[in-house]
């Protein structure tokens, strides 16, 4: 995983449950090995299936879908925002 502070800020205000991230500025990973996650709804999920993820780039920044138009979840078929709300 490469990712720049910001991105590393998300991640850890994510790893710690805060409301909302902190991040001032987006921030931008890559995941070449790519990912392993449970759940498309919540991010804290460890008892469902694993669902393998491919190498994918992720812009971390805090949006409220309601003002901005963007959609929480799958929009394509590889397409998906990640949210903390």
């Amino acid at each position: 995983m490469c990712a720049d502070a910001a991105s590393m800020q998300w991640a850890a205000d994510f790893s710690a449950h805060k409301p909302k991230p902190t991040n001032s500025v987006p921030g931008i990973t890559y995941m070449l090995a790519g990912a392993t996650q449970r759940s498309d709804s919540d991010p804290y999920d460890t008892a469902s299936p694993p669902i393998s993820v491919g190498s994918h780039w992720m812009i971390m920044w805090p949006f409220d879908p309601n003002t901005t138009g963007c959609a929480i979840g799958a929009i394509g078929a590889k397409t998906t925002l990640q949210i903390k709300k």
